[in-house]
């Protein structure tokens, strides 16, 4: 009875909330009616076009409707209610808007505002001292207040002798500063530089920096400074005028520094000095200076005769002259006989006797007439001339001479050498081009003992042996004393053979040389091959010994 009366009382509190909640709705949307509301829809142009805020730009919007602050997001329809309404909108880099607008029952009305940007700067940077902004002159940084956003801007700025630069510059957005950074292209001419004389150490220089000696150097335009210089050459400074796209070709001919010429005289004895031309020289405490090239310069001395000599001189050095003068007539006589003399009596005599045949005797008989010095100083000249050839040519002969015997003594030694029969093999091995990995096998294989001299080893590296040969050929017979002193048997010359080796031999065929044969411990001497080979066969061990190496043979019993 209780739970079905709290049943009751349950579903009627129920009733009586839902009927309270549908008088509510239906009380307010009544007084809707009675009242009534109108639609306000706010919409942003910039530039004709719908005008989006971002996040930011939302945050930062001050929008006031009829004196009172209201939130500003996009698409959003504001209520309000009927009557004329003023709208004030604050936007960052935007001047501010107002807008007066009837709002009307129950219908959306929508606002626009057409936004218009604040103005903005464009910069230009790296302007030249003499730049020049569509015709006006600027300092190094050129700048445009209240420049418009969206507008293009055509700059074109100017500098002699560079490129222009034309640029078109827009603010894209509000809010947006523009800076240019200017790169200015210089305009370009060509220099070819040509320098007489072409040397390697010549150094040419425009405006104060080294440059090149190529053909069609790029060059700015502009009048420069061209400098060439050498150690040995005046310097040359001129200026040259670039034109832009053309090439300005410089021919530079440097003039030389005089040479310096340095006389010594020997006497002490007033001279002067004349050129080709029969010019005098100009000396100043026996320095003169000349012009590079070729000289011929000519000494003269009374009482002596005159001294030529011809000098290639280069310029800005310094050359010596050391001059002896000489007496005319009996002085030119003694020197000449003199030389002849000391020629003839020299220790070449020997030469001349052994070479030179019957034709130096025929120099010794010159007697020249005393009263002509000077006819008799041309034949003892003459005669030292011939003197000297036929020295030159006994020589010559000697020394092929020498040549010969040392060629003939190096076989003979060789021969000697190479005497031994185990050298003899490995010449001809070597001269067979085998290698040296096989003539070192053979070596090893042979069981031979080399004990080279110094004249074997000279002889065989004549005949092509290598130096790895011949160290092998030394190496082994060390090898081998190691060996016997040790009791071993070397491995390329001892064997052991039993009666049941395919390999077992039924005598001893060899007996020649230092061989000496023991059997069962006993000697043999004086046998013939055919006791020898009686013996062998009956023989419990049988000893060889031939140059160091010891071979052993054993026969197993039956």
């Amino acid at each position: 009875m209780i739970r079905t009366i709290f049943k009751w009382i349950s579903r009627c509190l129920g009733w009586i909330v839902l009927g309270c909640l549908a008088m509510g709705v239906m009380g307010g949307y009544f007084m809707d009616k009675k009242i009534g509301y109108g639609g306000l829809e706010i919409r942003l142009l910039w530039r004709d076009m719908i005008y989006s805020l971002d996040q930011q730009g939302l945050a930062s919007a001050e929008l006031e409707i009829r004196g009172k602050r209201q939130t500003l997001a996009p698409r959003t329809i504001i209520r309000l209610r009927p009557g004329s309404a003023s709208l004030q909108l604050k936007l960052r880099n935007f001047h501010p808007c107002s807008v007066a607008t009837n709002i009307v029952k129950n219908v959306r009305t929508i606002v626009e505002f057409r936004l218009e940007a604040e103005p903005r700067t464009v910069s230009i940077l790296n302007l030249l001292s003499n730049a020049t902004i569509n015709g006006e002159p600027c300092g190094s940084t050129w700048v445009l207040t209240n420049a418009e956003v969206g507008r293009n801007y055509r700059i074109e700025a100017t500098v002699p002798g560079y490129h222009t630069n034309v640029l078109s510059l827009k603010i894209e957005n509000p809010g947006d500063d523009l800076t240019t950074n200017l790169v200015w292209r210089p305009l370009i001419g060509f220099v070819s530089i040509r320098v007489t004389p072409s040397a390697n150490d010549t150094l040419v220089a425009i405006d104060g920096a080294p440059t090149e000696l190529v053909t069609g150097n790029a060059i700015a335009v502009g009048i420069h400074s061209l400098s060439v210089s050498n150690s040995d050459y005046y310097p040359l400074t001129q200026h040259i005028e670039v034109a832009h796209g053309l090439t300005n070709y410089c021919e530079i001919v440097l003039r030389p520094k005089p040479a310096s010429l340095t006389v010594e005289v020997a006497p002490a004895v007033p001279y002067r000095v004349q050129d080709s031309a029969g010019h005098l020289v100009d000396l100043n405490n026996g320095m003169a200076e000349l012009p590079p090239g070729t000289n011929n310069l000519t000494i003269l001395a009374k009482g002596y005769k005159s001294q030529r000599q011809e000098f290639l001189m280069q310029p800005n050095k310094r050359y010596p002259w050391k001059v002896q003068l000489e007496q005319e007539g009996l002085q030119d006589f003694n020197n000449a006989k003199e030389q002849f003399e000391t020629l003839k009596t020299s220790a070449d005599l020997v030469l001349l006797r052994k070479y030179g045949g019957g034709d130096w005797e025929k120099l010794d008989k010159i007697n020249p007439d005393t009263e002509d010095l000077f006819r008799g100083a041309r034949q003892y000249n003459q005669a030292s001339t011939n003197l000297t050839a036929l020295l030159e040519q006994c020589r010559i002969r000697e020394e092929r001479q020498k040549e010969i015997d040392r060629q003939k003594r190096e076989e003979e030694t060789a021969k000697q050498a190479l005497m031994d029969p185990n050298l003899q093999d490995i010449v001809r091995l070597t001269q067979a081009h085998f290698g040296d990995d096989s003539i070192v096998a053979y070596i090893e294989r042979s069981g031979k003992s080399y004990d080279l001299s110094a004249d074997e080893i000279i002889a065989l590296a004549s005949q092509g042996v290598s130096r790895a040969v011949i160290v092998e050929m030394l190496k082994r017979k060390t090898v081998l004393e190691r060996n016997q002193s040790k009791g071993e048997i070397n491995p390329g010359e001892s064997t052991t053979e039993t009666e049941n080796s395919s390999s077992r031999r039924e005598g001893l065929q060899f007996l020649k040389g230092d061989v000496l044969v023991s059997i069962d411990g006993q000697p043999v001497k004086n046998l013939n091959p055919g006791q020898l080979n009686a013996r062998i066969k009956s023989a419990t061990s049988i000893t060889v010994l031939r140059q160091g190496v010891t071979v052993i043979l054993t026969r197993t019993p039956k």
